[in-house]
């Protein structure tokens, strides 16, 4: 019963945490996008830390039972490891910078750059999918229903920031955009946290019964 607590609990997160963040990016469109706190897209704000801290956990949640219960494995190590790179990744925003570089050495139009981190970042993206989605057919509801969840949310993140590239153009500070960011972010924020309580409920169980 409790690890079906812990996951209910990480969706009832994931949902007032998405809420919060899209109105306030929402709020930043009233504001002419000059309020750097309500920004859902800033890298040095409050939402900014939840995403990264969110990736974050589910790394932990992996890595530390799993080391713990002297049951860590290549494949576990490497997805936890690629997991916290993602988190450093959100923290510092790296692929953000990435992309910026790939613009100006391949001088192309600036809504290009939403495109090129996912591709550069593609096989890294592709591991931690196909491992996840693995462990997902693996495990039985609720667990199941969380990682497939979060991994939904994941993809919804990529597509929409791919696909704004279609019809935002240089100014970025649209309606279109607005909206683009807080689906893209809120979908990736909900995305790990769903899978960080996942693997907090997984750990939950199997120590519940070594006990």
């Amino acid at each position: 019963m409790e690890a079906r607590a812990i996951i209910s609990t990480a969706a009832w997160i994931a949902l007032v945490a998405v809420v919060v963040q899209s109105v306030a990016e929402l709020a930043n469109f009233g504001f002419s996008f000059d309020r750097a706190a309500l920004n859902a897209d800033e890298e040095y704000n409050a939402f900014a830390w939840a995403s990264s801290m969110s990736t974050f956990a589910a790394a932990f949640f992996l890595f530390v039972p799993a080391v713990a219960a002297g049951a860590l494995n290549r494949i576990t190590l490497l997805l936890a490891a690629a997991i916290a790179f993602l988190s450093l990744d959100d923290a510092v925003g790296l692929h953000e910078r990435v992309a910026e570089r790939s613009v100006e050495i391949l001088d192309v139009e600036v809504p290009l750059q939403r495109v090129f981190w996912p591709l550069i970042y593609f096989p890294l993206l592709v591991f931690v999918f196909v491992i996840l989605l693995r462990m997902a057919r693996e495990v039985a509801p609720p667990f199941s229903t969380a990682l497939g969840g979060g991994l939904a949310l994941l993809a919804l993140a990529i597509v929409a920031e791919l696909s704004s590239a279609l019809y935002i153009g240089d100014d970025e500070h649209t309606w279109a955009n607005a909206v683009e960011v807080a689906v893209e972010e809120g979908a990736e924020l909900a995305g790990w946290v769903l899978i960080a309580g996942a693997f907090a409920a997984l750990a939950y169980l199997r120590a519940e019964r070594r006990a």
